[in-house]
């Protein structure tokens, strides 16, 4: 155990470690605990680094750039996690009053200037609670993990839990390193590179062909069924495995290099055509992998991560985790069925005409299947996107215009001031909306608007005719058989709804008919919902009134709709309700995710071309759906466009960096010569410093100088002129400089000392340095 000591009723830490746990050495500041840690199961070495960073904005500032010169000791594979007390933007903090956009720049600059990732976490998003009550609780995130990429590599399966802890303030960071090792059985995919097989279309055909009795929908699913197997049968076959393949050849190359004589060119030539072939398939896997949801999703904070148990508990076994998912559902899908509807459907007029029926009830031709089936993306199942429903729903129609007239609403609402007659606009979220449709209510709504009974057979056949397993870590398990609800990502299921909601519609006529909307809605909405199935979330709902309502009325209403708020600001198929007060803070939503968005590009190590595409097709295109719109504040803008630019240039000078590196690598150069004789003569262009009078061209370069430095390594030639504690020459590291501490009684200075007969001397290296520069040796 280690401990740092608080300073009167500020700070303090403490490390503690199991028995088993092997630490090779630990070194303390005020504000840090950092743990040289010898990881047996993952066969290597690294930092952890607990921190309690100062509530104080300067003095945080300078403990940033105290972790930052701390790297070099560090190397490349080190963790921080703890008490950073910052943020990175407003989305994390619920609650009090916003900061300025320009107070997370310290914060954000310490994370990308030196390649952290935020592990995430498990839990509620917030870490930190002011424990006030009502409008005075503040909620931030105050606590977090960071990493470098080289240790993701190493943890990628890394999570961090949130975990409440009732004698604190914060909650308590656990963090989970290890990786399962159990062997499932994975679900079936067709892998796009057996293609290439020039028997891949016999050995489908063959399958396809096999005689089967029963049923025409049993043939089919049996058909496909044996091409599943012939499938798996031929994967087993056959070496798909392209990454394999890629490192075979190269090791190929890599040996034919050796070999002598004219054959050596023509097999050279030869394995080159098979490792680009070899790259093109590992292309199309990956690119069949990365499928349009999760890029979409990624791993943004959304409520997925944040389920639980309705007790609190944690649920960590498979069996438990997917017991848990499917009880879950089975509730949510069970039928509550049996109230009555004659309420719900008296006045829902008959609107489905003889004709219409005609032609529902028309037969389906072979060349409209076929249409159907060959539009469909071949790559993916079919599936629904948001510009086909909302151009679905009314011809000519777009998601804009939803936007654009629930705007002109609460405008008119907003600005309504005068008038003996008061409006309000209610803003319902329905829980489960889909899975919670009654499929009673749902055929006693078509059978009421006139649908005929064949067609409604039909629907109600291909709603029923369902069922759910779950996909819990590349494993099909459990099973559920649903009562009610109508199927995600059908593209039926939207029209489907929008009858349902008729019913809706129809008790809001009525009631607003007789005068009596305000004070009936409530009743109106229970009365629907225990008809339909659907469930009012009254917390997430809200209501706004228009300005000539007095405010005791007001608050009557929010009390007679179960104490709903009032709607101040909230967002709308993603874009703002109301537009009032500050433009720059309504939409800074938009500058925040694009910021986000690049903090992920940080470590791809893009190159140009690679960041040219991703700023066209991604950044560009962030702003464009609200710009549909409105019109962003010109500040918005010119932030924005500093965000893409620094991106695109780099934050250490990488163009300017390269005149560095000619001048290092070119001395002889005529421009390398001039600058020498200036301005580092009897120096190395690493070691000298800038005069008050040097040119702006060279305090250009050697602002790039560090950006040079951390990338250059010193091959050691007499090693006579590489100083052991100073200069860069460890391969294969972030920092590239030693990382053992010195200590007083080690008077070693150069490298040529450390070598003895052109060999390490071991005895010296393993006296004076750690486990990293020993396994050098």
């Amino acid at each position: 155990m280690v401990v740092v000591e608080a300073m009167h009723k500020a700070g303090g830490m403490a490390l503690f470690w199991k028995d088993e746990v092997k630490i090779l050495e630990v070194l303390m500041t005020s504000f840090t605990i950092e743990a040289h840690v010898e990881d047996m199961e993952a066969n290597t070495d690294w930092w952890f680094i607990g921190i309690y960073a100062s509530c104080d904005h300067q003095i945080r500032k300078e403990q940033w750039k105290v972790l930052a010169n701390g790297k070099r000791l560090w190397g490349d594979r080190w963790m921080i996690a703890g008490d950073f007390n910052d943020l990175v933007s407003n989305d994390e903090k619920w609650g009090g009053i916003r900061r300025e956009e320009k107070s997370f720049h310290d914060f954000r600059d310490f994370i990308n200037g030196n390649y952290l990732l935020d592990i995430g976490f498990i839990g509620h998003p917030w870490t930190w609670c002011n424990n006030w009550e009502e409008e005075g609780e503040v909620k931030q995130r105050l606590d977090r993990g960071l990493c470098t990429y080289p240790w993701f590599q190493v943890f990628d399966k890394v999570n961090c839990r949130h975990i409440d802890s009732y004698a604190s303030d914060h909650s308590i960071l656990m963090f989970d390193t290890m990786m399962s090792s159990s062997r499932r059985k994975h679900m079936f995919f067709f892998d796009k590179r057996w293609l290439k097989r020039e028997d891949i279309g016999e050995v489908i055909r063959i399958a396809w062909e096999q005689q089967v009795e029963g049923s025409r929908m049993y043939q089919v699913a049996t058909k496909i069924k044996n091409c599943r197997v012939a499938l798996l049968k031929l994967k087993n076959n056959f070496q798909a495995n392209s990454r394999d393949k890629i490192e075979l050849i190269k090791k190929q190359l890599c040996d034919l290099k050796e070999v002598r004589g004219n054959s050596r060119n023509i097999s050279m030539a030869a394995l080159k055509k098979e490792l680009s072939k070899a790259y093109k398939e590992e292309e199309k896997h990956w690119q069949q992998k990365s499928r349009i949801q999760w890029l979409k999703e990624g791993d943004k904070n959304t409520k997925i991560f944040h389920a639980s148990r309705e007790d609190g508990t944690w649920t960590e076994s498979e069996e438990e985790l997917s017991t848990e998912i499917a009880g879950y559902y089975r509730i949510l899908l069970d039928s509550n069925e049996g109230e009555d509807l004659n309420e719900v459907l008296h006045g829902i007029p008959h609107t489905i005409t003889d004709e219409l029926n005609r032609n529902l009830l028309k037969p389906v031709l072979e060349e409209e299947i076929k249409s159907v089936i060959f539009s469909m993306n071949p790559e993916k199942a079919p599936g629904i996107d948001d510009s086909y429903i909302s151009k679905a729903i009314q011809t000519h129609k777009q998601i804009l215009d939803n936007i654009m007239v629930s705007h002109e609403y609460m405008h008119y609402l907003k600005n309504k001031k005068q008038g003996k007659d008061g409006f309000m606009a209610v803003k319902l979220d329905m829980s489960k909306a889909y899975d919670r449709v009654e499929w009673s209510f749902l055929e006693a709504i078509m059978e009421k608007m006139g649908f005929d009974c064949k067609w409604r057979n039909w629907v109600m056949e291909c709603v029923k005719s369902v069922s759910y397993s779950f996909n819990i870590n590349g494993e099909v398990k459990e099973f559920v058989i649903p009562k009610r609800g109508i199927r995600q990502g059908d593209p039926l299921s939207p029209y489907l709804f929008l009858l349902c909601s008729e019913g809706l519609s129809n008790l809001i006529r009525k009631a607003a008919d007789s005068k009596k909307l305000a004070n009936e809605l409530r009743r109106v909405l229970k009365v629907y919902g225990m008809g339909s199935g659907q469930e009012i979330n009254l917390e997430k709902s809200s209501i706004l009134f228009s300005k000539n309502v007095r405010p005791q009325l007001m608050d009557e209403i929010c009390q007679t709709m179960g104490n709903m708020q009032r709607l101040s600001q909230g967002k709308y198929l993603g874009l703002p309700v109301v537009v009032s007060g500050s433009k720059q803070q309504l939409f800074g939503f938009i500058k925040t995710s694009i910021h986000q968005r690049m903090l992920k590009w940080k470590n791809r190590l893009l190159s140009a071309a690679g960041k040219e595409t991703m700023l066209k097709s991604v950044a560009l295109a962030m702003p464009t759906y609200t710009m549909s719109c409105f019109q962003l504040p010109s500040k918005l803008c010119k932030e924005i466009s500093s965000l893409m630019a620094n991106y695109w240039w780099g934050e250490a000078n990488a163009l300017l960096g390269k005149q560095v590196w000619r001048m290092l690598t070119q001395p002889n150069l005529l421009v390398s010569q001039v600058m020498k004789a200036k301005y580092f003569p009897r120096s190395s262009i690493f070691k000298c410093k800038v005069p008050n009078n040097a040119s702006w061209i060279w305090r250009s370069l050697m602002g790039a100088r560090e950006l040079v430095e951390q990338g250059t390594r010193r091959k050691i030639g007499n090693r006579r002129k590489t100083n052991i504690w100073e200069d860069r020459w460890i391969p294969d590291t972030l920092d590239g400089r030693v990382t053992t501490p010195r200590n007083s009684d080690n008077a070693l200075q150069q490298v040529h000392e450390l070598i003895c007969q052109k060999r390490w001397n071991r005895n010296l290296v393993f006296k004076h340095f750690n486990k990293k520069m020993q396994k050098l040796s």
